[in-house]
């Protein structure tokens, strides 16, 4: 608060010598833009969890034996690894954490279809989980 109080009152005092300063400057603006990584929709995965780890992770979490699903987003690393996932769609408490628990069992190959890199690309991955 203080600068912009100095900065106003420099300004007055400058307006009040110079009328062509009568109005201050606008503040230069700074836009951003951030471009957003592309999206892998066709995903060629090496690994994926087995049977016996998507087992275990839901009945770690699910404890009524009810379904559901879950969709997360996910960055891919330079391994073809899933990192920095966040679940964006969950049809009932903990379907979520269930699928976070499974991401890190996830590999994809390195190159899409068309021999692009996928590193650092984004992919969403749906969920659905039901009793054995």
């Amino acid at each position: 608060m203080r600068c912009r109080t100095l900065a106003f009152a420099a300004t007055a005092l400058l307006a009040a010598r110079s009328p062509a300063l009568a109005s201050p400057p606008d503040a230069p603006s700074l836009t951003v833009d951030v471009p957003q990584p592309s999206l892998v929709t066709s995903p060629d995965w090496v690994g994926r969890p087995a049977y016996d780890a998507v087992t275990t992770a839901y009945h770690a979490v699910i404890k009524n034996g009810s379904s559901g699903g879950a969709s997360v987003r996910c960055l891919i690393s330079t391994e073809g690894r899933l990192q920095q996932c966040l679940v964006v769609r969950e049809s009932s408490a903990g379907f979520g954490e269930v699928a976070l628990r499974l991401t890190p069992l996830f590999r994809m190959r390195l190159a899409d279809a068309h021999g692009a890199p996928v590193a650092g690309r984004q992919i969403f991955v749906p969920f659905q989980f039901g009793p054995d």
